[in-house]
């Protein structure tokens, strides 16, 4: 938030649910979880670590119940999250940019291209 103080835009969080996240992913925010690594049964190559939060953009739904994340792991990168991770998380929250003044829309238009550069790959490929 003290990134945001002298801008149009201010910070919200709001617990990590599957329907509040699909609701507010229109716009990128951060995923903040903890994820139960046991629900993912045998499978080794899940890229979680057990009792270690979890930190990734979201950056658009793609689909019904999936949305397409970039996670800065060096293994990863843009990823699709559905059903398999969205249960397997035990708690998190949810950060996004808002405008601070509701009438004030600079935010959405700066959110929006990025959201596209994201999607795209060519943000990503400079960091």
């Amino acid at each position: 938030m003290l990134k945001t103080a002298d801008t149009a835009g201010t910070v919200a969080v709001e617990p990590f649910s599957e329907s509040s996240l699909l609701q507010c992913c229109a716009t990128p925010c951060v995923l903040s979880v903890n994820v139960d690594t046991e629900c993912f049964g045998d499978i080794t190559d899940h890229g979680f670590t057990k009792n270690v939060g979890h930190s990734v953009v979201c950056l658009r739904q793609i689909g019904h119940n999936r949305v397409s994340v970039f996670d800065p792991s060096p293994d990863f990168g843009i990823e699709d999250w559905g059903q398999d991770i969205f249960q397997a998380v035990t708690s998190g929250v949810i950060l996004r940019l808002v405008p601070r003044d509701a009438a004030h829309q600079r935010s959405a238009r700066i959110t929006r291209p990025l959201t596209r550069r994201f999607a795209h790959g060519d943000l990503t490929a400079r960091l």
